[in-house]
C-alpha cells in the first residue's frame, strides 16, 4: 500500500486547509489536494501521509465517517495506469457493459444476415 489516500464525497465548501487539519489528526500529512473543475470542487481529493502506517490507520478510522454533514469514503489512491483499475462505462472497451452491448449487436447482425439457400442442380441427360 502507498501512503496516499483518495477521499470521496467531500463537502463542497471545505478548503484544503480544513481538509489537511481533519486528516492530520491521524498522522503527519505531506500533501493534500482537492480536485476542482472551473473553480468548483468535484467533491473528492487526495491526501498523502509521511508513512504507510498512518495511511492505513486513516483508512481504517475515517472511512464511512462524517466530515461536517457529508459521509466520506476513504480509499487507497491508485496509479492511473494500475492494471487493477478496469473501465466501467458502457462506452469503454474492456468493460462488461461494453462487451454485453457489442455481443448483442453481433448476434443481431448474425440474425439479419441472409441465409444461404442451397440450390439443387438437375442433371440433364
Amino acid at each position: 500500500m502507498n501512503s496516499r489516500l483518495c477521499v470521496k464525497n467531500l463537502p463542497k465548501h471545505v478548503s484544503e486547509k480544513r481538509f489537511r487539519e481533519h486528516f492530520s489528526k491521524i498522522g503527519e500529512v505531506t500533501d493534500c489536494k482537492i480536485i476542482k473543475k472551473e473553480g468548483r470542487s468535484r467533491l473528492f481529493g487526495f491526501i498523502g501521509y509521511l508513512n504507510e502506517g498512518d495511511a492505513r490507520t486513516a483508512l481504517k478510522l475515517l472511512n464511512n465517517t462524517y466530515f461536517d454533514t457529508s459521509k466520506i469514503i476513504v480509499e487507497k489512491a491508485m496509479l492511473i495506469d494500475d492494471a487493477s483499475v478496469r473501465p466501467w462505462s458502457r462506452y469503454s472497451q474492456g468493460s462488461s457493459a461494453y462487451d454485453k452491448i457489442h455481443k448483442q449487436e453481433g448476434e443481431e447482425t448474425k440474425e439479419n444476415k441472409p441465409k444461404k439457400v442451397k440450390t439443387e442442380q438437375k442433371e440433364n441427360n
